[in-house]
């Protein structure tokens, strides 16, 4: 449940990152749909991140649903220890952080 905590507001973040810099909502559903499907591609739902050029796995270092992907398959599947656990809910926090953080800043910035 921790890891769906910091997992949902990193998706949040995300959404909100692409709806401000939209202009419209036609452009707010499109830029979604440009940011979520290679951020499924990448996270190695369709294919292992392993067997990605290296130049993808970096970029795939950044997507919130490879971390939760991880966790999901971890817990649910194979009993992940607890380190494990917290080595991939950390990057989640961080993406959180980062993005909402971005978002607020932009917000106010459009604001003004």
């Amino acid at each position: 449940y921790v890891a769906v905590l910091a997992y949902l507001p990193a998706l949040i973040g995300i959404g909100l990152l692409v709806s401000i810099l939209a202009q419209t909502q036609q452009q707010a559903f499109l830029g979604l749909f440009l940011a979520l499907v290679p951020l499924i591609l990448l996270s190695g739902f369709t294919s292992p991140v392993e067997n990605m050029p290296g130049w993808l796995q970096v970029i795939a270092e950044v997507d919130p649903l490879k971390y939760f992907l991880v966790l999901s398959e971890g817990l649910f599947l194979k009993a992940m220890p607890l380190e494990d656990v917290l080595a991939n809910t950390w990057p989640l926090v961080v993406i959180a952080v980062v993005t909402l953080t971005g978002a607020a800043l932009l917000f106010r910035s459009r604001l003004e």
